[in-house]
C-alpha cells in the first residue's frame, strides 16, 4: 500500500485544523495563566470601543472555540469566526508594526494574514453545499468522505457526489476543495517568497547570518545558498515543475531553521519579544499538506489523468 493512502485528503484537513487549533489555544490559555487578559481588554478598550467585549469574544473563542473546532464541530463557522478576529487584529494591532514577524521582535502582520488566510481555506473546504442547511454546519464532512461513506454502503460514488448540490464534484472533490488547497498554497508560497525577495533587494542577508549559532561554518554562504535555494523551490512550484521535491525541499530548510534558532527563542511569536517556533512551524504544516497532496495528485493522475484531485484538475 502506498504511504499516501494514509493520508488521503480528510486527514490532511484534519491535521491542519488541528494544528491551528493547537495555535489559537496556547494563546488564550497562556494569557490566561499568565494573567494578562485584563491588561489586554483595558488596552483593546483604550483603542476601540467595546474593547473589553472584543476580548472576551477572542478568549473565548481561543478558550473552547479551538476545542471545537479541533473536534469537528462548527468547523466552517468557527473558522470564518476566527478569520474575522485576525483581520480584526491586523487591522487595529499588527499593522502599526509593519509587515515582517519572522526574523526579528516586531510584531507585525504576516503571522497574522497566514491564519487568516488558513482559516479562510478551512472554512471553503467545510462549507455545506446548501448555505442555509443548518444541521450541515453541526458536523459537516468533506465530499470525497460523504462519497466513500456512501459507496460503502451499496451506492455508487458518481451517484453519491451528484447529491450534493451546489457543488460539481469530480473524482471526489469540488470547486470549493480547489479553492482551499490554492488558497493554501499560495499563501505559504507568497509569504516565504517575501522574504526572499527582501533579502536579495535590501542586501539583508546578513541579518540572517547574525540568527544562525555561532558554531556553524561560512555562515555567510549558507544564508547565501538558503536564499537561492529557497528561490529556486518558489520559482519551480510556480512553473508546476518538480513541486514535490521543491516542497519537501522548503520543509527541509524551515525544520533547520527551527532547530538551530527558533526553538531557543520559544514557541509564541506574536504578542511577545521573541521570535518562538509557532509561525515557522505552521508554514511547514502547510508546506508539508501541500507535498503529500501533490504526491497523491501524482500518483492519481497516473491511473486517471483527467480527474480532480485535492488541489488541481489535470
Amino acid at each position: 500500500m502506498h504511504w499516501t493512502k494514509t493520508f488521503d485528503e480528510e486527514r490532511l484537513w484534519i491535521l491542519l485544523r488541528c494544528f491551528l487549533a493547537l495555535l489559537v489555544s496556547v494563546h488564550g490559555w497562556h494569557r490566561l495563566f499568565d494573567g494578562t487578559v485584563l491588561t489586554f481588554a483595558e488596552n483593546m478598550q483604550g483603542q476601540i470601543f467595546a474593547g473589553y467585549f472584543l476580548v472576551l469574544v477572542l478568549q473565548a473563542m481561543e478558550l473552547f472555540g479551538s476545542l471545537l473546532l479541533a473536534s469537528g464541530f462548527f468547523v466552517s463557522i468557527l473558522s470564518y469566526g476566527f478569520a474575522i478576529i485576525y483581520t480584526c487584529a491586523i487591522y487595529f494591532y499588527h499593522s502599526r508594526f509593519g509587515w515582517f514577524q519572522s526574523g526579528g521582535i516586531e510584531n507585525g502582520a504576516e503571522y497574522a494574514v497566514c491564519l487568516v488566510m488558513c482559516f479562510l481555506a478551512i472554512g471553503l473546504r467545510y462549507q455545506p453545499s446548501r448555505i442555509f442547511a443548518w444541521r450541515s454546519y453541526w458536523r459537516p464532512r468533506l465530499a470525497s468522505s460523504l462519497a466513500k461513506q456512501t459507496q460503502t454502503r451499496g451506492v455508487g460514488i458518481d451517484h453519491a457526489l451528484a447529491g450534493l448540490k451546489g457543488e460539481r464534484s469530480v473524482g471526489g472533490a469540488t470547486k470549493l476543495a480547489v479553492l482551499s488547497w490554492q488558497l493554501l498554497r499560495w499563501t505559504v508560497l507568497i509569504l516565504i517568497a517575501i522574504h526572499v525577495v527582501h533579502r536579495v533587494v535590501t542586501g539583508s542577508v546578513q541579518d540572517m547570518v547574525l540568527l544562525m549559532p555561532s558554531f556553524l561554518p561560512q555562515p555567510t554562504w549558507i544564508a547565501i545558498a538558503a536564499t537561492i535555494l529557497q528561490g529556486l523551490a518558489l520559482t519551480t512550484i510556480a512553473l508546476g515543475r518538480h513541486q514535490r521535491c521543491a516542497y519537501f525541499c522548503l520543509i527541509a530548510l524551515n525544520v533547520l531553521a527551527l532547530v538551530f534558532h527558533h526553538a531557543q527563542q520559544g514557541w509564541i511569536v506574536s504578542g511577545s519579544d521573541k521570535d518562538g517556533m509557532e509561525y515557522v512551524a505552521l508554514l511547514t504544516v502547510i508546506l508539508l499538506l501541500c507535498g503529500i497532496d501533490q504526491t497523491r495528485l501524482k500518483k492519481r493522475v497516473n491511473v486517471n489523468p483527467t480527474i480532480v484531485v485535492g488541489s488541481e484538475l489535470v
